[in-house]
C-alpha cells in the first residue's frame, strides 16, 4: 500500500515540473518548492519510527526513505543561509543587528508554544518529564516528544551570524570566515562536550555554503552559464554524494555527504525549476509542519490498526494544525511586535 502513497509523493513532485535554465533557481518561490519535496520526506521519516512494516512493498519503502538520512534536511540549512546573507547584501548592518529579535526571539516564540501543545499531551497521557527536560525544551537542546534539533541547530548558526557580522561589520568576507569557524565550534562543542548524536551538526555547514552561494552569486551564475562547466560540477558533485555515501566511515565524510548533496540539488534546481503550489505552500509552512507532525502520529498511534488510515489521517491532522499554528502565532507575534520594537519585514 505504501508504493501507493510513493506514487501520490512522485505525481505530486513532478507536477509543473520545467526543464531549462531557470535564473531565478534561488528565488523563494522556487526555493519553496524544492523544501516542500524534502519536508513531506521528512513527514514519512518521522511516521516510519512510529510504525511497523511487514508488507515486503512497505520494507522497501521504508528502507528508501532510510536511505536519505539527514540528507532530507540539507536544502533547510542552505537555504537558510542564503536567505540571511542576501537580506544583509540587501539591507546591511541594520538586518545584523535585527537578528535577536527577529530570527532568534520570535523563532522561539513559535517554537515555545508548540513545546507547550506537546507538555500538555504528555499530561494527558500521563507521561512524566522533569521540570529540566521541560526547561531545555524551551531553547530546542530537549525535547518533549516533539522534534527539536534543527531548531536548536539554526537558532544556534543565527547567533554564530550575529556574532560574526557584529565583529567584522566592514567586510562581509572576514565576517562569513568567522562564521565558518564558529559554525565548527559549534560542531566541536555538540560532538565533544555535550556528546551529541551526529545528526545534531553533520548538516550545520550546509547553512556556510549558502550563505557563499548568496555572497558570490553573481560569480557562480558566470560559472554555471557555460554548460560544459555546468555539466563537470554536476558530475562531480553526483559522484561525490554518491562517494561519501557509499563510505559513511566517519562524521566528516558524513558532514562533506550534507554538502555535496545540497549543491547537487541547488545545481539540479538551475536546469530543472518546480511550478508547484502544493509543494510551494509545504515549503512555506515548513517550519510549522516540521514541529507539528509528531503530534497527530503520537495521539493516533495507537488509535488505527490500518497503517494506511493512520498516515492519511496523521498527514490531514498536521496540515489542519499547520494552518491554525500559523494563523494563531502570526497574531500573537504581532502582538508581540507592537509592545516591543517596530515590526520590519525582514524575510
Amino acid at each position: 500500500m505504501m508504493i501507493v502513497v510513493a506514487f501520490i509523493y512522485l505525481l505530486i513532485c513532478l507536477l509543473g515540473i520545467k526543464i531549462g535554465a531557470q535564473e531565478d533557481y534561488l528565488s523563494k518561490e522556487k526555493t519553496s518548492s524544492i523544501k516542500g519535496i524534502f519536508i513531506l520526506l521528512v513527514f514519512f521519516s518521522h511516521f516510519n519510527s512510529y510504525v511497523t512494516y511487514t508488507d515486503q512493498f512497505d520494507l522497501l519503502w521504508d528502507k528508501l526513505i532510510t536511505s536519505f538520512g539527514q540528507t532530507m534536511v540539507t536544502l533547510f540549512l542552505f537555504y537558510s543561509g542564503y536567505g540571511i546573507a542576501y537580506s544583509i547584501i540587501k539591507k546591511g548592518k541594520e538586518y545584523v543587528d535585527a537578528i535577536p529579535y527577529k530570527r532568534v526571539f520570535l523563532t522561539l516564540v513559535r517554537f515555545d508554544i508548540a513545546v507547550f501543545i506537546y507538555a500538555l499531551i504528555k499530561l494527558m497521557l500521563h507521561e512524566s518529564f522533569s521540570f529540566q527536560t521541560f526547561c531545555l525544551s524551551l531553547i530546542g537542546f530537549d525535547s518533549m516528544g516533539n522534534s527539536n534539533w534543527y531548531v536548536f541547530t539554526i537558532l544556534a548558526l543565527y547567533l554564530c551570524t550575529y556574532i560574526a557580522f557584529c565583529i567584522f561589520k566592514g567586510s562581509n568576507f572576514y565576517a562569513c570566515i568567522f562564521q565558518i569557524v564558529l559554525t565548527v565550534a559549534y560542531i566541536i562543542i555538540m560532538r565533544y562536550v555535550f556528546n551529541k548524536e551526529l545528526y545534531w551538526y553533520d548538516t550545520a555547514l550546509c547553512y556556510n555554503v549558502g550563505m557563499f552561494f548568496a555572497f558570490n552569486e553573481a560569480k557562480i551564475n558566470r560559472i554555471l552559464n557555460n554548460n560544459k562547466t555546468y555539466a563537470i560540477l554536476l558530475i562531480i558533485c553526483f559522484i561525490a554524494t554518491l562517494f561519501f555515501r557509499l563510505n559513511l566511515i566517519n562524521a566528516l565524510v558524513d558532514i562533506l555527504l550534507m554538502i555535496s548533496f545540497s549543491i547537487l540539488v541547488v545545481l539540479l534546481s538551475r536546469k530543472i525549476s518546480l511550478h508547484n503550489k502544493i509543494l510551494k505552500w509545504m515549503g512555506d509552512h515548513l517550519f510549522e509542519i516540521y514541529i507539528l507532525q509528531r503530534i497527530p502520529m503520537i495521539l493516533l498511534n495507537k488509535l488505527f490498526n490500518n497503517i494506511y488510515i493512520y498516515i492519511i489521517a496523521s498527514f490531514t491532522i498536521t496540515i489542519l494544525l499547520a494552518i491554525v499554528f500559523r494563523y494563531v502565532t502570526d497574531k500573537i507575534v504581532q502582538k508581540i511586535n507592537k509592545y516591543t520594537i517596530k515590526e520590519t519585514s525582514y524575510e
